[in-house]
This record gives structure tokens, sequence and C-alpha cells, in this order.
């Protein structure tokens, strides 16, 4: 068996992209595999939904394993700036961009 990358694990494992960027490829079937439960408030979110948190003192995005990432920007409080609830029509989008040229 090959040796992954520092820092790769059960759960899947770190590797370079097509730009040669640090990227995290997830490898395990959350849905089946019993290690992927973690305890938590099943109020809150579902107890096999992982997420990795980037950003800096004003955003954050929050990548899931479920392949969505939310915003968050704790200025004047933390709160979601889009919200992933798929059973209100909710996925996570809304982000638009505008380019001058």
């Amino acid at each position: 068996m090959a040796q992954k990358a520092y820092g790769s694990g059960y759960f899947g494992e770190w590797l370079r992209d097509e730009h040669g960027l640090p990227a995290y490829r997830y490898t395990c079937n959350q849905e089946n595999d019993p290690k992927a439960i973690t305890p938590v408030c099943r109020d809150w979110q579902s107890p096999t939904n992982h997420f990795h948190q980037v950003g800096n003192d004003r955003l954050v995005a929050v990548a899931s394993n479920y392949g969505y990432v939310q915003i968050r920007q704790d200025e004047g409080g933390p709160k979601f700036l889009n919200d992933y609830d798929p059973q209100q029509g909710k996925y996570a989008g809304g982000f638009g961009y505008l380019t001058d040229g």
C-alpha cells in the first residue's frame, strides 16, 4: 500500500490538484460507514456531516463532505449568508459575480 501524504487518514487523503494547489479527496462513504458517525445534536446537523472551515476574521467558508459550501460572516455576530436545507429548497447558493471585462 502506498504511503499517504501527511495529514491524510481514514476519511481520505491530501493531494495536489491540477493547478498544483493542496486539495483533500474525501473517499469515505459517510452514508454506510459506521466510523463516519460523530456524536452531534441532530437538530443542528447530521452525524455524518463532516466539514472544514477556511477563512479570516470577516468571512469563513464551511465546506461539507456532502458537497455544499456555506459562507459564514462574523461581523456583528455570526450568521450564515447562505443556507443548506434541501427540505426547504435551500441549496447554499445565491451568490453572483460581476466582472468588468
